[in-house]
């Protein structure tokens, strides 16, 4: 069919709630180190701004500061990690 490997990661994902409607994951992405991802289920129409608000907000009560967000994908990430590895 052609394809071709992109990447290949191991995510471990603990799951948990905060709140009524956040979905909290901790992932370990082996090289790449620990991350935490959080997550809302919303309807088509939900007002994205006021969910991210809230998501940040969350994070703040994590001790999460808003520089330290990622906006990468894990497959980003691990392409990134490898072209420097290969640089040494």
């Amino acid at each position: 069919m052609g394809y071709v490997m992109f990447s290949d990661l191991t995510k471990i994902r603990q799951t948990g709630h905060y709140g009524e409607s956040i979905e909290v994951c901790v992932d370990e992405v082996p090289p790449l180190g620990g991350f935490i991802e959080l997550e809302k289920l919303c309807p088509d129409d939900a007002d994205g701004t006021a969910v991210e608000t809230g998501l940040f907000a969350a994070l703040d009560v994590l001790g999460i500061e808003y520089t330290e967000r990622m906006t990468k994908g894990y497959d980003e990430l691990m392409n990134d990690y490898l072209a420097k590895s290969e640089e040494k």
